[in-house]
């Protein structure tokens, strides 16, 4: 715990995004996994992408129980399409102020790799007619 706050203190571009509560769970959640892992050379991340970098080899490696660094960067570049295809949602989703996304909007490989991380909430979406449909969220 004093090993990452004294991360934390010791960046003030970290500090700063700790003010914003989305950002400052991915920081502690990768703080947290990383220091665990007591690694003799830690080297924590330092800007924003690195830290979704890292949040999303975190997902990846609990949810497929992997424990080296080597096996989450092979599973990082087995995934890169599908993590693209997230990124891409994301983005239109930003663009199109749409929060859910349907069957027809995400890929099957998509679909597939953000319910196998844990990345994407599946639930079912009432519809005005009675009619139900399977949404997705970030």
């Amino acid at each position: 715990r004093e090993t990452a706050l004294a991360h934390l203190k010791s960046s003030a571009k970290l500090m700063r995004m700790c003010f914003v509560p989305a950002l400052c769970y991915i920081i502690c959640i990768c703080l947290e996994y990383l220091l665990s892992k007591c690694l003799s050379k830690l080297e924590l991340p330092e800007t924003v992408t690195q830290f979704y970098v890292r949040m999303l080899k975190i997902f990846i490696s609990k949810h497929q129980n992997l424990s080296s660094v080597q096996s989450e960067e092979m599973q990082l570049d087995k995934h890169k399409l599908a993590i693209f295809g997230l990124c891409d949602l994301a983005f239109k989703g930003l663009k199109d102020k749409k929060i859910v996304f349907y069957v027809g909007d995400i890929s099957e490989q998509v679909k597939e790799f953000a319910s196998m991380s844990g990345l994407m909430l599946v639930f079912d979406v009432k519809k005005i007619d009675s009619g139900q449909e399977t949404g997705y969220a970030f």
